[in-house]
């Protein structure tokens, strides 16, 4: 089985990249695939990770914003629970082809939101 990895750089441009050494990026663009994805409208870290791991758009699978206003109670809600997703994930997908995948983040918000969760 081949191994895939996917590396998201969130809020890191092109540009400081291309003006820093980064010999392994280097590497791993360089034998494997590589590309500049465009940004999701709003430009704001659930939103757009969870494109990414969903490959889909806000409306097909639900985060819209980092901040959800409770009709109800009038409160803010944080939307960082994969409770809100209303697609699956690509970890989802790997799962249920039996095959295993990890998340490493720096965020603890991406962890719960974009998990492999269950059905």
């Amino acid at each position: 089985m081949t191994t895939k990895v996917i590396i998201c750089l969130d809020g890191c441009g092109p540009d400081y990249l291309a003006g820093s050494e980064t010999p392994n990026l280097d590497a791993v663009a360089r034998e494997g695939f590589h590309t500049i994805g465009e940004a999701v409208v709003p430009t704001v870290t659930n939103v757009n990770n969870t494109s990414i791991i969903t490959a889909s758009l806000p409306e097909t699978h639900g985060i819209t914003t980092n901040y959800l206003l409770d009709p109800v109670s009038g409160q803010e809600c944080y939307m960082e629970s994969a409770d809100y997703l209303l697609t699956r994930t690509a970890f989802r997908h790997l799962a249920d082809r039996g095959q295993k995948s990890c998340l490493l983040t720096a965020k603890d918000k991406l962890t719960s939101l974009i998990r492999c969760e269950p059905d």
